[in-house]
């Protein structure tokens, strides 16, 4: 059909069945089979459900739904649903909700649901007379309101006031504006408010000679207000790899902060990354976003100037940041009742009030401030900003899911994002795909990666504590050094499988403090006086403090795992994996002390106690690379087999004499036989 042959006027569309409608849709752009059945959907049942909806439905669109993780708000854990087509957005939520999670979270408030319905009263003879008699009658209103009203004022809601503005100069003379305040109850409230004004407006021209116009709801609903407050220590916002301190990073944030309260150029930017959360949960929720919007926008302004939604500052020893907006919503009417998707996250997001909703939305729009303020004040634009759209650059390019994070990662440290950089990139990686990996890449990462699993540790157990503590018993046994092969797995194979081996850093903490655990016990079991060049813990504090520091170094090693920023489900995953491989190390060092056995169960013994965390290393940072299954139960079996391979080769050293300071066959001598006697013994 040519182009100037086409008419969009389409008498009684409306009354036309969705596959009609379809039908004309297509023969007007000339879709083919498959554009007609892109539009369709695979779904009969929700395209019925969303020609219910809104008028002239011919088509479904799919936006992704995705659930910010760690949000405590009040003291109790949310997953917070999102809908949104925009890259990163989900994640900038949960990684910020992790930071304002201590203690009880985010803490929010609600005032009480009261909307605002406006009657507008033009033709007035006199101002005076009607404002005195329209404010005289303001408790009769509210009475006659609520008879309108039963339902409801049964369920607790109802008028609760009638106020009088009055416009002495206006384009088309004075008028008398009339507000209705209402309690909704968990109603978003719009049907109510506006008949309570039309049931009104009759009444307001008697009394004021005046004529009414409009008779409607106000989105600047500026009495139905949430409020969110979120509490960062400064010591969380540290950012070593940019060389930064927790106060350092605060003090950017503030700046940031007072920029956008002061400059409403700026502020139009800070809020609309608060909106981004805001607007992405309550279309997931089923509200009306666009009322919201226009409402949150409109209070920015209210003292004259537009400004920021959120403020930051420092208070005591933490970033303190506050919220407050408008919030219309419900979890009555609307789509909320008839959507079966939002059906379903409103289920998730636990909420059964309109109050726990507009709290929530709060608290989202809160947690995605700071993580866009934070990006901005730390890497900047460049990191910040533009990685929100390197994704889809790097698809583009024809990354592979697990490629586009590394993509993307390399992109912006090149501060090249383009097809052309993308598309070298995964080039390059082919090329070093095919090189094996050697000792010095293996040391290069470990350099590269320990001082972030470091500040890891020292985030939850400070260094430099007096003598005799816990602090000084682990961190001198973490400054006993060692080679952190183990630690260095960690980003090495979180890397090699498409992860951010950055994500992954506290994990890698809690492999090496785990590792250091075993040692203590061993060193403290075998009575070893000295461990590389130094006095070993019991030698120095006693054997009963270096029992209690190997329980220390296990329960800060769990706590790093709750510094890792993926899913909750995630992380219980890995928490289950790392008991059961301690249980198997430990249940081997125990087997370990006794008879001299055959070389089947040597390898067996070995597989577990030496190469456990090995294997817990392999396997849990694939794991958290989002491996399949069936790879990280490979990369498990591996580890036990390196293992060996380490237990062969610390023999050899060991019956050669090439341990520094430590004589030749000593574990011979000492009675403790091994995989190389069990094998000569079983020839």
């Amino acid at each position: 059909m040519a182009m100037s042959e086409r008419s969009s006027r389409i008498p009684g569309l409306y009354k036309l069945s969705t596959e009609e409608r379809l039908s004309h849709v297509a023969a007007f752009a000339d879709l083919d089979d498959e554009e007609i059945a892109a539009l369709r959907g695979s779904d009969p049942q929700r395209l019925a459900a969303a020609d219910k909806m809104i008028e002239n439905v011919a088509g479904l669109f799919y936006l992704p739904v995705g659930f910010a993780a760690n949000f405590r708000l009040d003291g109790v854990d949310r997953l917070m649903p999102m809908v949104i087509e925009e890259p990163s957005v989900v994640a900038a939520a949960s990684n910020a909700a992790k930071l304002l999670r201590s203690e009880e979270g985010i803490a929010t408030h609600a005032t009480a649901p009261i909307m605002i319905g406006q009657i507008q009263l033009c033709d007035i003879p006199n101002m005076d007379t009607a404002f005195s008699a329209l404010e005289a009658l303001s408790a009769e209103f509210v009475e006659f309101a609520n008879e309108g009203a039963p339902r409801l004022v049964a369920r607790g809601g109802g008028a609760r006031g009638f106020e009088v503005r009055r416009f002495d100069e206006s384009a088309i003379g004075p008028m008398i504006v009339c507000h209705v305040l209402v309690d909704v109850c968990d109603a978003m409230g719009a049907n109510l408010v506006n008949g309570m004004c039309e049931r009104l407006a009759p009444r307001c021209e008697e009394a004021s000679g005046g004529r009414a116009f409009l008779k409607i709801l106000s989105n600047l609903a500026d009495r139905r207000l949430v409020h969110a407050t979120g509490r960062v220590p400064l010591d969380r916002l540290a950012r070593p790899d940019l060389g930064m301190d927790g106060t350092n990073v605060a003090e950017r944030i503030v700046r940031a902060s007072v920029f956008a309260e002061v400059d409403p150029y700026r502020a139009a930017t800070h809020n609309k990354g608060i909106m981004n959360g805001v607007d992405a949960f309550l279309l997931a929720t089923g509200q009306d976003w666009r009322a919201v919007e226009a409402g949150a926008h409109a209070h920015a302004s209210s003292g004259g100037h537009y400004g920021a939604m959120a403020t930051w500052r420092i208070e005591d020893d933490a970033l303190v940041g506050r919220i407050t907006l408008p919030m219309q919503v419900g979890v009555v009417g609307g789509i909320v009742k008839v959507h079966p998707v939002v059906k379903v996250l409103l289920k998730v997001l636990g909420a059964e009030t309109a109050s726990d909703v507009g709290r929530a939305a709060a608290a989202v729009g809160l947690a995605q401030n700071l993580a866009a303020i934070m990006a901005l004040a730390t890497e900047g634009i460049q990191r910040g900003h533009m990685s929100l759209h390197a994704r889809n650059i790097a698809a583009a390019a024809g990354a592979r899911e697990d490629q586009i994070d590394k993509v993307v990662a390399e992109m912006i440290r090149r501060r090249t994002i383009n097809h052309d950089a993308a598309s070298s990139i995964l080039d390059e990686d082919r090329e070093a795909d095919s090189q094996p990996l050697s000792i010095e890449d293996v040391f290069s990462t470990r350099d590269r990666w320990w001082p972030v699993m470091e500040s890891v540790i020292s985030s939850l157990m400070a260094t430099g504590q007096a003598r005799g503590t816990l602090g000084d018993l682990v961190w001198y046994q973490l400054e006993t050094g060692g080679k952190r092969l183990r630690a260095a797995l960690v980003p090495i194979v979180c890397e090699a499988l498409g992860g951010d081996p950055g994500q992954v850093a506290p994990f890698g903490a809690a492999v090496e403090l785990l590792h250091n655990a075993t040692l203590l016990h061993d060193d403290t079991e075998e009575r070893l006086r000295t461990r590389r060049g130094k006095d070993t813990l019991w030698v120095r504090y006693g054997s009963n403090h270096a029992v209690l520091a190997a329980d220390g170094l296990m329960s800060v090693a769990r706590r790093c795992l709750n510094e890792l920023p993926h899913p909750p489900e995630t992380v219980q995953r890995l928490s289950t994996m790392v008991t059961e491989h301690m249980l198997r190390v430990i249940a081997a060092q125990i087997q370990a002390s006794g008879e001299t056995r055959d070389l089947k169960s040597w390898q067996a013994l070995v597989r577990d106690r030496t190469g456990g965390l090995i294997a817990l290393a392999l396997s849990g940072s694939a794991l958290l690379a989002g491996a399949p299954r069936h790879l990280v139960e490979l990369l498990d079996a591996i580890g036990g087999h390196l293992g060996v391979i380490f237990q062969v080769q610390d023999e050899l050293m060991d019956l050669l004499g090439a341990k520094a300071k430590a004589p030749n066959s000593h574990a011979l001598v000492d009675g403790k036989p091994g995989l190389l006697v069990a094998h000569a013994c079983s020839q």
